[in-house]
């Protein structure tokens, strides 16, 4: 059994304004609660190809979340394929729900280790995942926020 979890918030900024702070992968952990650090471990920094490891704690529980960058629509999304002890597919998009709006949507399908007891931790992981994830995606309106005006050319 996967955790399928699809959460999403409209926030007060531009679509290209948001999808810059996505595509910054090596931050994500400035604005995901469960995620300490993140590791680009490829040559390769922006687009298809990138890997990544996530090191990743919810409450006592660790791990080092191995992902692949399998999707990179420009503007709009980057989808990833989880290749670790949780494997899977995840997928971070915006799209202009207005002038100065846009919303962002997180999807995830998750499959646990384990079989029987990696259903029931894929079920008891559910609600857990997307309380955490509706409040990084608050942090990410909010890091966005702090980051002030972006002026033209500026990444």
């Amino acid at each position: 059994m996967s955790a399928t979890i699809s959460i999403s918030r409209q926030v007060p900024f531009r679509a290209d304004r948001v999808f810059r702070e996505l595509a910054a992968l090596e931050r994500h952990h400035t604005w995901m609660a469960d995620a300490e650090a993140v590791e680009i471990v490829s040559a390769q920094r922006r687009g298809v190809g990138v890997e990544m490891i996530a090191h990743t704690r919810i409450g006592p529980l660790r791990t080092a979340d191995r992902m692949v960058v399998v999707d990179w629509d420009e503007g709009r999304a980057i989808g990833v394929r989880h290749v670790g002890l949780v494997r899977g597919v995840g997928r971070l998009s915006v799209q202009a729900d207005g002038p100065d709006r846009a919303r962002v949507r997180w999807d995830e399908e998750l499959v646990f280790p384990g079989g029987h007891l990696g259903e029931l931790a894929a079920h008891a992981a559910r609600p857990v995942l997307e309380w955490i994830w509706r409040g990084n995606l608050a942090r990410l309106e909010a890091a966005i926020a702090s980051a002030g005006p972006i002026t033209l050319g500026a990444p």
